[in-house]
């Protein structure tokens, strides 16, 4: 079945490139305190966003990458339509000095939500055909961000740095409200014009009652800027930084040893992706690779993948049945040292080496298989790449129960189970109770077992199907042999 979750983020952050690039530093310690201190800041009615108090998130829409978060106000509970995923972007580009946030909204009441429901209640766990999965497409299409936050460092401006952005998107943010300021981030409310034509292909399947409430909802986030609490940002990912030696040893997954001279010399350029067998992200984008490669290679590029958790035999043999059907450069399998030389924070993951083994920019983040074509002309052409694309899944959190029985009811311990968002996987095992656990933004996850402990069997692909996002357990029968 498939997923879909309108993020229109990238209309308004037009990435091209960021002036005032710093090389990248570890990141600051945090801890829990989330205190605010902001500056005095002109804004409307000269309101912003509270200040040198300690605050509350206990009831509060947390955006920990981006560095703000937004009360659970009575006016969000009770909106007509539905608070969606938020977008907790952070930092937008590595070292530029822009984070970016956004709270999106879904135009759909409850009528319409609730005949959503029935619908996808009819579907149940079966794929969906072309026409549902058009209209699953349809419903979620208007989904806008109703508060977009900016966080800019460096004493530069809101006008500046959305100049810079947008470019030939003129018009998009009808107003913006400066926030007060953080860790040496100046903070913006930008509200979006709803009549920017790009955005009114979102809205076109929306009733016009729930445009009007979108535009109402808006202002009233424009009138309360004290709902916004700037907080210390959590440390981001940091990747080992470009220029630096890659070194490893490991085996390829016929069980042959591997260095990474072996795997550079070979190649003027190496893209490593990181992927791992239950990643349907990973596998999903292997088919573009490979071709990708296919056009490529005469120029020298090469393109090898590691499975992260080819661990074992089993895990090995899996991945090396997976990657059969692809002619890319090799195919690793997990060593202490390689997954030192490769770190990542979720899969897919994808590096970029030259043939001495020097890193040559940051890993692109997620399934994108175009941005890789990408990187790869622009190191052909000896063009430097000084950032890398942050998609973390962070923002709202919900805890997402995943309660794992056998025919009998009895609890199974020690069953691992991932929860899959559009972009990521994240995983969990049950504990004594039977209940694998994960906390994270509200959103539609697709369930499914990675593994499950001895004397015990059902269809790895099929562990209970989409979990919504707002549901908080969802159980699970597996057969007891």
């Amino acid at each position: 079945m498939k997923k879909y979750m309108t993020s229109i983020l990238s209309l308004l952050l037009f990435l091209t490139g960021c002036g005032g690039y710093q090389p990248p530093q570890a990141p600051a310690e945090t801890t829990e305190e989330t205190t605010v201190s902001s500056e005095p800041s002109e804004t409307a009615d000269d309101q912003k966003a509270t200040e040198n108090t300690e605050t509350d998130t206990d009831n509060m829409i947390e955006l920990p990458n981006t560095g703000f978060a937004v009360e659970y106000t009575d006016e969000i509970v009770n909106a007509k339509g539905m608070f969606a995923e938020p977008d907790d972007g952070g930092e937008i580009e590595y070292g530029c000095g822009i984070v970016v946030g956004a709270l999106n909204y879904l135009l759909r009441d409850q009528e319409e939500r609730d005949e959503f429901d029935a619908f996808m209640n009819s579907i149940g766990e079966r794929d969906m055909t072309e026409e549902e999965d058009e209209k699953y497409t349809t419903y979620y299409s208007p989904t806008l961000p109703v508060a977009q936050i900016m966080g800019i460092n460096g004493g530069r401006g809101f006008d500046e740095i959305a100049a810079e952005l947008l470019k030939d998107r003129d018009g998009m943010v009808r107003d913006h409200i400066e926030l007060g300021n953080k860790d040496g981030f100046t903070y913006y409310l930008a509200l979006l014009d709803v009549n920017y034509p790009s955005l009114q292909e979102h809205v076109s399947s929306a009733k016009p009652e729930m445009v009007e409430d979108f535009v109402n909802m808006q202002n009233m986030f424009a009138e309360h800027p004290e709902w916004f609490h700037l907080i210390t940002r959590q440390s981001s990912f940091v990747p080992p930084e470009i220029g630096s030696q890659v070194t490893f040893e490991t085996t390829d997954l016929d069980g042959n040893p591997v260095s990474s001279a072996d795997v550079f010399s070979q190649h003027t350029v190496t893209a490593v992706n990181v992927w791992k067998t239950w990643c349907g992200n990973c596998t999903a984008e292997f088919p573009e690779l490979n071709e990708m490669l296919a056009n490529y290679a005469d120029q020298g590029v090469g393109l090898v993948t590691y499975c992260a958790d080819a661990r074992d035999a089993d895990k090995t043999a899996e991945a090396r049945e997976i990657v059969s059907e692809y002619a890319f450069s090799q195919n690793l399998a997990w060593s202490e040292s390689i997954e030192q030389a490769f770190p990542v924070d979720g899969t897919p993951f994808t590096y970029f080496v030259d043939s001495d083994g020097k890193m040559l920019t940051y890993p692109i983040v997620g399934k994108d298989p175009e941005r890789v074509e990408e990187y790869l002309k622009k190191l052909l052409n000896g063009e430097t790449i000084e950032y890398y694309i942050d998609k973390p899944q962070a923002g709202s959190e919900l805890t997402y129960n995943v309660h794992v029985v056998d025919q009998n009811g009895d609890p199974v311990k020690g069953a691992v189970v991932s929860f899959c968002s559009d972009t990521s996987c994240n995983v969990a095992e049950t504990n004594d109770s039977g209940i694998a656990s994960y906390t994270g933004p509200a959103f539609h996850y697709h369930v499914q077992f990675i593994s499950l402990p001895d004397g015990y069997s059902k269809n790895k692909e099929d562990a209970g199907g989409i979990m919504d996002d707002d549901a908080s357990t969802m159980t699970v029968e597996v057969t007891k042999n």
